[in-house]
């Protein structure tokens, strides 16, 4: 019985063979047949593969530039201290950034009470380290005030270490020549330590620093 079912199979394969060989454009045909089936599956499954997961190191990357440029942009903002009193919902001390106003630190301080002097602020005042901001309360007058020891509002003053030349120059008797030579002698030889050290500068005397002792500050980091 197993030897006739094998005799069977070999009839049917040669015959198989016979019309293959007398029809050679059927096996060209079946060959580039399955080259083409082969070749479009394997560009499905790529891009399947492809659309569905996108390289992790790509991810990861991004994340890394994010953080890093959130990280340099936080370090680059100097910070300094004001101290706020009087008519405000909080008062209190506040860090804030170098570049911000009198706005700014009332928002923080949660906004003014209903009965604060607005008249007697500068909204728009430019913030310094170890400022003092105090805010009147309507009717308050000054010599209410000096019985309190307790200024209205402390003038903004230039910190030498920090201002760049066009502050510089709100300075009385600080041309642009001289806010530059405050600013160089900076940068070689560091921050002021004193008030008195702008003498080193040449054309800025002891009369000159007596003018400016109650207009400028120094912070020493």
């Amino acid at each position: 019985m197993l030897a006739q079912v094998v005799a069977s199979l070999k009839a049917q394969l040669a015959q198989i063979y016979h019309k293959l060989v007398e029809s050679p454009k059927q096996v060209i045909s079946l060959f580039f047949g399955l080259i083409v089936l082969c070749l479009g599956g394997g560009i499905y499954f790529f891009q399947a593969n492809t659309a569905k997961t996108p390289p992790s190191a790509t991810i990861d990357q991004t994340i890394l530039t994010t953080e890093t440029t959130a990280e340099e942009q936080s370090s680059a903002v100097e910070r300094i201290y004001v101290d706020i009193k009087g008519s405000v919902k909080y008062p209190g001390v506040y860090s804030v950034a170098q570049s911000q106003r009198v706005q700014d630190l009332l928002t923080k301080a949660g906004g003014l009470t209903e009965d604060a002097d607005t008249s007697q602020l500068n909204f728009a005042a430019k913030l310094v380290d170890q400022q003092l901001i105090y805010v009147p309360k309507i009717g308050e007058t000054r010599s209410d005030q000096s019985q309190n020891q307790t200024p209205t509002v402390t003038e903004s003053k230039i910190n030498i270490n920090t201002a760049d030349i066009s502050e510089l120059q709100e300075l009385s008797g600080i041309g642009a020549k001289k806010a530059q030579d405050i600013i160089n002698y900076r940068e070689e030889n560091g921050h002021f330590k004193s008030v008195e050290e702008l003498q080193e500068i040449s054309g800025i005397g002891e009369k000159t620093v007596e003018k400016l002792r109650n207009l400028v500050t120094i912070t020493i980091d």
